[in-house]
């Protein structure tokens, strides 16, 4: 089987002169370089079977005869005009020529004017470099997290000795790679042989990340550069709130749960290992619920803490709820805040007391008003009356048993008094809720009265009277001696010889005695018939042993 031929040697001697040349001397070694191309196109034109070199050839062939002289006076770097691997490059009319560290052929053009790429590779004189790899694409990895190490073999394809002097990372993100292995800095690479140097990839940040590989060697162009890429990936969490605030609370009751829903909206799975409670007053808040203790959330997926509030004093409460994970910035924290409320009782009266209070009447109501002075609603289940004497008091009126007063908000209770007996009496008006020191007493007293008669005298005798004349009077005085006042409705005479007897003056009958009034009555005695004659003044009052009673006697002569 027929051999390709090899142009390396007469490639590399007109590379290097190209490298060296300048001027007109340069103009005539690239016509040099055409006439010797152009020689090797059409000795291969019958030994490979390569059509597209052949087919190039045959077009490329009048276009060099014609204008080999008129070629440019040097070779333009390669700054992205055409394909990578082309290091340098001239054009002339209708055609271009690549120079390339290794070996290319075929059409990077296409159309009528196919442009011919050049074999032309460091060989004989010089060494050269040839990559097992132009690029190096790690795809994604963990923030924080290394790679498997890939690997870029480089072989000396040349025919003498390549040194390499240096590799070095550089670019953008250099500290996202790093080599693992390298068996080529600091090598001699004899001709076909080869070294390898392996590179991880430990992102330090989400995203794509790139860097470059750098070869620094004796070959062709000095240095040689490969892409490095790959992206980062790492969760990250977003919270659907900062704070949760409960507002006010009674204290010892728990509020209604708020929820924090946790967003895994990274690019790796977030892993929450705990959720804890934490600052001055964590035990005043509870996890109600949590599905992120121990749970791994995918890329935008999300878990749910509910908090509830349970205030143990009253004032300003705050913790916080602490999210610890695989994150970088973790944990992440919520603000908790509430305020602890407790209703409070201010009665506006300590103590009522009732003035003296005839037995068995009742009195005026007496108003007690209940205000809630504290930060919560005030619950009252109940109003009641307790005490030695609870009987003799009630309430004539009561908007607070049953009633929840809001803070600053009031309700009333009405009392009465009604003695069973004289005397002081007593008791309390009591009020059950949910405020500190409940029940809340209120002192109830009053005295029981009751009016006395006093009589100066039990009884009124007459001496000797004339049958048909009257005596002179005799007085009565009638004394309240007791503590309620004494109303006298009216005074009369009654027995065998009423008539006998008169009223002669009477400031008592009708009248109302307060306690030590008096008032009076004188009585005369006209006898119509001779012998004992006796009656009876009788006082009608509303005192205990009413009537009371007079006894009159006297004689008629």
């Amino acid at each position: 089987m027929p051999t390709r031929p090899s142009v390396s040697n007469e490639r590399q001697t007109v590379t290097k002169r190209i490298l060296v040349c300048s001027g007109f001397f340069c103009l005539s070694f690239l016509a040099i370089v055409g006439f010797g191309l152009l020689q090797r196109i059409q000795a291969a034109e019958n030994i490979l079977p390569d059509r597209q070199v052949s087919s190039a050839a045959t077009r490329i062939q009048p276009k060099l005869v014609a204008s080999y002289g008129k070629l440019a006076p040097s070779f333009e770097a390669n700054r992205g005009q055409t394909d990578a691997r082309v290091r340098f490059l001239t054009r002339g009319g209708g055609y271009t020529i690549f120079l390339a560290a290794n070996p290319l052929q075929g059409s990077l053009g296409g159309g009528q004017d196919d442009t011919f790429v050049a074999m032309i590779s460091p060989g004989g004189a010089g060494p050269s470099v040839s990559p097992s790899e132009l690029s190096l694409e790690f795809g994604p990895q963990d923030v924080g997290t290394t790679s498997a190490a890939k690997t870029v073999t480089v072989t000396n394809p040349g025919t003498v000795n390549l040194t390499i002097m240096a590799v070095t990372i550089g670019g953008t993100n250099a500290r996202d790679f790093a080599k693992s292995a390298d068996t080529c800095a600091g090598a001699t690479v004899i001709p076909s042989g080869t070294c390898a140097v392996s590179v991880t990839f430990t992102p330090s940040a989400m995203g794509s990340r790139s860097a470059s590989l750098k070869f620094t060697t004796n070959a062709i162009g000095g240095e040689q550069t490969w892409t490095l890429s790959g992206t980062g990936l790492a969760p990250l969490v977003s919270l659907s709130a900062p704070d949760l605030s409960f507002g006010n609370q009674t204290v010892s009751t728990t509020s209604a749960a708020q929820a924090e829903i946790v967003t895994n909206s990274g690019t790796a799975n977030l892993t929450i290992s705990t959720v804890t409670m934490r600052g001055e007053n964590a035990s005043d808040f509870a996890k109600s619920a949590d599905t992120c203790t121990g749970a791994t959330v995918i890329p935008n997926g999300t878990c749910t803490v509910s908090v509830t509030f349970t205030p143990s004093a009253t004032g300003s409460r705050s913790a916080s709820l602490s999210f610890n994970d695989n994150t970088s910035d973790s944990p992440q924290t919520v603000t908790l805040s509430g305020t602890g409320g407790a209703p409070a009782v201010s009665l506006s009266d300590s103590s009522l007391s009732f003035a003296n209070q005839l037995v068995g009447t009742a009195s005026a109501g007496q108003g007690l008003t209940v205000t809630n002075s504290g930060t919560a609603n005030l619950a009252i289940t109940s109003v009641g009356l307790t005490g030695s004497n609870a009987s003799d008091f009630a309430k004539s009126a009561d908007t607070c048993t049953g009633a929840t007063v809001i803070p600053n908000g009031t309700c009333t209770v009405s009392v009465t008094f009604t003695p069973s007996a004289t005397g002081s009496r007593s008791a309390s008006l009591s009020f059950n809720d949910n405020a500190s020191g409940s029940p809340q007493r209120v002192t109830l007293s009053g005295t029981g009265g009751a009016p006395a008669v006093s009589l100066s005298d039990s009884s009124l005798t007459f001496t000797n009277q004339l049958v048909g004349t009257a005596s002179a009077g005799q007085g009565l005085t009638v004394t309240n001696s007791g503590t309620a006042n004494l109303a006298i409705t009216s005074v009369g005479l009654t027995g065998s010889n009423a008539s006998d007897f008169a009223k002669s003056a009477d400031t008592c009958a009708g009248a109302t005695l307060t306690p030590n009034g008096t008032c009076t009555l004188s009585v005369t005695f006209t006898p119509s018939a001779t012998g004992s004659c006796t009656a009876t003044l009788s006082i009608n009052d509303n005192a205990a042993n009413s009537p009371q009673t007079v006894s009159l006697s006297g004689t008629g002569t």
